[in-house]
């Protein structure tokens, strides 16, 4: 993964989710309804797909989106393109960034210290499909791009009528 400035990124990633019932969106609850989007802006062209399922306790709908966000990107053949992947999930991003993912998969998909690592399958599935990106830059960004993040919120709004 290489480093370059913001401008020279043609293809950025967003993604969120929402958990909702029947009343309105909320924190996870026993039961309930998840939904989560991604959103691909590709020289000022938005392109969104989104993905709704009925979950038990369940905390994994960023991850998911961007899980489908990349899945996306190879289907659309971009993968040698500068693509930039905004995370809101910190250890999320430390994950990707730092080379955890690649230290975890080398250590049996254990923490250096043997601890098994938590949410495997996706964490498998994500790293199978980072390996296949030759300009991928992932940032933490807690404070969110304001436009981008402003139009996955109309999205998730709109998918869940809320």
């Amino acid at each position: 993964m290489s480093e370059l400035n913001e401008a020279d990124y043609n293809i950025r990633l967003y993604a969120n989710g929402v958990y909702y019932d029947n009343d309105c969106i909320k924190d996870a609850p026993l039961t309930s309804t998840a939904v989560w989007v991604f959103l691909i802006i590709k020289d000022d062209t938005f392109y969104h797909v989104s993905t709704k399922q009925d979950v038990l306790m369940d905390d994994r709908l960023e991850m998911l989106g961007i899980i489908d966000g990349l899945d996306d990107l190879l289907f659309k053949g971009w993968q040698h393109e500068h693509i930039h992947v905004h995370i809101m999930e910190e250890h999320l991003a430390k994950a990707i960034r730092l080379g955890w993912l690649s230290s975890w998969a080398n250590n049996g998909w254990k923490t250096k210290d043997g601890n098994k690592i938590e949410k495997i399958e996706l964490m498998m599935r994500l790293q199978s499909l980072l390996d296949q990106f030759d300009n991928l830059q992932c940032t933490w960004d807690p404070l969110h791009d304001d436009f981008a993040y402003s139009k996955l919120s109309f999205i998730l709004r709109r998918l869940t009528n809320k």
